[in-house]
């Protein structure tokens, strides 16, 4: 099944649907087919580890997840899934800019 939207989508897709299809046969542990829907990500000038961040996002793994999105230069990633997560000390870690009232406001939902 896989292998038949693999090549469907060679056909041609945008960069998001070559993430929706490799994170879904990711979920399904379809390795081969993940790494081909990644690889065709990659050559759309997709940074290799935004693609890495979230397939360690994937697995569970946030801090190596939220190291690869920040040596990207992406740290809002990691910002943004720490937040989605509500994992606010390990977030706090990804500010841009130190504001203080925004601190104050993740100290007060802690």
């Amino acid at each position: 099944m896989y292998q038949d939207a693999y090549k469907f989508a060679c056909l041609g897709v945008t960069d998001g649907h070559w993430e929706e299809l490799a994170n879904s046969v990711l979920e399904q542990m379809k390795c081969d087919v993940a790494r081909l829907a990644f690889d065709q990500q990659q050559k759309s000038n997709y940074p290799r580890d935004v693609i890495l961040g979230d397939f360690y996002a994937m697995k569970g793994k946030l801090k190596e997840s939220a190291r690869f999105y920040q040596t990207s230069g992406h740290g809002s990633k990691a910002l943004a899934m720490y937040t989605d997560l509500r994992v606010f000390d390990e977030a706090e870690e990804y500010f841009e800019m130190k504001d203080d009232d925004l601190v104050r406001k993740i100290d007060e939902l802690n």
